[in-house]
């Protein structure tokens, strides 16, 4: 990428972070409640039972895992809004830079992402497009990893203002793809 384009820092959004946090927690309390209600007799179910022992015992344990998992990121979340160390977001020529917590560090070139663009014919076109209309992705190749979604979802920002930062380098390439 050109050392003309600009380079810019956001700050991972820990209020978010922490509000994801509580809502999965919140997931995490009504599954347990719901285990805490189905409780037979296991003994007694699976000597007169099989099938129905099998059954229940199976949607037990699916919603054990389900409720042990969202503790789990629950907890990722509610630790990445109390993090004590600098959390942020570079993006700059060279290429795109994540600190994120619990959630790990991350250092792309841009000649490790594939930018896909959907529904986009030619160059002039782009121009002429507002943000919220452009659709593309800044795929990380060697993980296949929607590098746009992350940021938007630790940024705590919505398509339109994301593509407004990245222009200059969707443009780019743009130019460099076609």
């Amino acid at each position: 990428m050109p050392s003309s384009l600009p380079h810019f820092e956001l700050p991972v959004d820990r209020g978010k972070a922490f509000v994801r946090g509580l809502w999965r927690l919140a997931g995490a309390v009504i599954a347990a409640g719901t285990l805490s209600l189905v409780r037979p007799d296991w003994r007694l179910l699976a000597l007169t039972e099989r099938a129905s022992f099998l059954a229940i015992g199976f949607g037990w344990l699916v919603l054990a895992a389900l409720t042990l998992t969202l503790l789990i990121v629950a907890l990722l979340w509610m630790l990445l809004g109390a993090w004590p160390r600098p959390l942020r977001i570079s993006i700059a020529p060279d290429g795109i830079r994540l600190w994120l917590g619990p959630f790990g560090s991350m250092a792309r070139d841009w000649s490790a992402i594939r930018t896909e663009f959907d529904g986009l014919a030619d160059e002039d076109q782009f121009d002429l497009m507002p943000d919220d209309s452009i659709a593309y992705r800044l795929v990380d190749r060697s993980t296949g990893r929607d590098l746009a979604a992350t940021i938007q979802r630790f940024g705590g920002l919505d398509h339109e203002k994301l593509t407004r930062l990245l222009r200059p380098y969707l443009r780019t390439a743009l130019g460099r793809e076609r």
